[in-house]
């Protein structure tokens, strides 16, 4: 069972959704062709590369999809609870809202963990490969960098997935809560609901909710998250 959670992004942490604790990242680390010729003489180094790579991962996965996720979820909530404030179709509202906090959430997640994960990539590996005791530190620091980068994407893939899957579960419950809070009277979201009725007339056209649903401008913005590039 030990060994299993240590192949496990993350080390199992509950918050992450299933399908990326359950990913075996020993099946997708690659090394560099160049460097290949000493794992073939020791094969054993293998085996500290792929643990190397997953302790990377595994540090810094949950804090940065935490905060990306509670980023684009607060974000996407406010927004939708203010755009669909007329909105009686529950599926229009779904799908804007997952649009838009999947996108977002990734995004934050592939600018915030960037950087950090390739210094510790790096970082796990040239300890790793010292430890061993089978190769020079000069040829350690050429790998330790050579293989940060070739796996940086690795690693990058598999914590925006993990941001975008747990922000489409967060904010489901979230819009949901709220939406339920602001039809209960005299709770703080139903008054604040009631005022925003009293100066939606002091908007601008444009941003001013209407009864039923949005029109198709209003639309293409929430449409548009799906074709925003995230690289």
């Amino acid at each position: 069972q030990q060994q299993q959670q240590q192949q496990q992004p993350g080390g199992g942490g509950g918050s992450l959704p299933d399908s990326v604790q359950n990913i075996n990242i020993a099946n997708y680390v690659t090394i560099n062709p160049n460097i290949t010729g000493i794992f073939q003489q020791y094969p054993q180094l293998r085996a500290q590369v792929v643990a190397a790579i997953n302790q990377a991962i595994s540090e810094i996965i949950l804090p940065v999809v935490e905060r990306s996720v509670t980023i684009a979820c607060i974000t996407t909530r406010e927004m939708i609870l203010k755009d669909f404030a007329f909105e009686t179709d529950e599926s229009a509202v779904k799908m804007a809202s997952h649009l838009m906090v999947q996108n977002l959430a990734g995004s934050l997640a592939l600018v915030t963990c960037k950087e950090p994960l390739r210094h510790s990539m790096a970082s796990q590996l040239r300890n790793a490969l010292i430890k061993t005791q089978v190769v020079d530190a000069q040829w350690v620091e050429q790998a330790a960098q050579v293989i940060a980068q070739e796996n940086l994407e690795l690693g990058c893939n598999l914590i925006e997935k993990a941001a975008t899957e747990k922000a489409l579960r967060d904010v489901d419950f979230q819009i949901a809560q709220a939406m339920d809070l602001r039809r209960t009277p005299k709770t703080p979201l139903n008054e604040q609901f009631m005022q925003m009725q009293n100066w939606l007339r002091f908007l601008p056209e444009a941003l001013r909710p209407k009864a039923g649903a949005l029109v198709p401008h209003q639309k293409r913005v929430y449409e548009d998250f799906a074709k925003l590039p995230r690289d």
